[in-house]
């Protein structure tokens, strides 16, 4: 857990897949677009999930590199 407003940098690597606007269901945020899932798949394939998230800063489609800033908790 991290106090709200911490600001979340990219742990890996690769492409942003998903930039919030996830349904309900997947409890990492509220369905709005801009906030919950951030998900970034690596070259090789592995998904890394960024969930409950209040602000992403990054778009789909998006290149990021290890330390880049993404968003706030």
């Amino acid at each position: 857990a991290m106090p709200r407003g911490t600001p979340l940098y990219s742990p890996v690597e690769g492409t942003v897949a998903v930039a919030g606007g996830t349904p309900f269901f997947t409890f990492y945020g509220n369905g709005a677009p801009g906030v919950g899932e951030l998900k970034i798949v690596t070259d090789d394939g592995n998904e890394v999930i960024l969930g409950h998230m209040g602000r992403i800063d990054v778009n789909v489609g998006d290149r990021l590199e290890v330390g880049q800033f993404v968003g706030l908790v």
